[in-house]
């Protein structure tokens, strides 16, 4: 059974796919984490799209899936006080801008 926290996020991404774009940079994270208990029929939107590089920053960043989760939840509500949730520019801890889209849920539902 997943993780209550990743069932929560799966709700919100079946409501609205694009939300996707709220998690920013640690979506990436996020949908590796969803792929290890969701299948596509499950979630739309889960496809093979991924960012290898902001995944192992995620990974480096945060060791432990719990500590990712919560990374991801907290980095939604810092961008939803932002009014910042479908803007798919965002910026790694660093500093360094990056931009977020994928494909995979950009047309999920469609």
């Amino acid at each position: 059974m997943p993780d209550p926290r990743l069932q929560a996020i799966a709700q919100i991404l079946q409501q609205d796919p694009a939300a996707y774009r709220g998690y920013g940079w640690m979506w990436w994270a996020v949908k590796d984490l969803l792929r290890q208990h969701f299948s596509q029929e499950e979630l739309s939107g889960l496809g093979e799209c991924s960012n290898p590089t902001l995944l192992r920053v995620a990974e480096r960043q945060y060791p432990q899936v719990g500590q990712r989760i919560n990374a991801a939840i907290d980095h939604y509500t810092y961008r939803a006080q932002r009014a910042q949730l479908y803007s798919s520019d965002d910026h790694l801890p660093d500093g360094a801008p990056v931009r977020v889209l994928d494909p995979d849920f950009q047309f999920a539902n469609l």
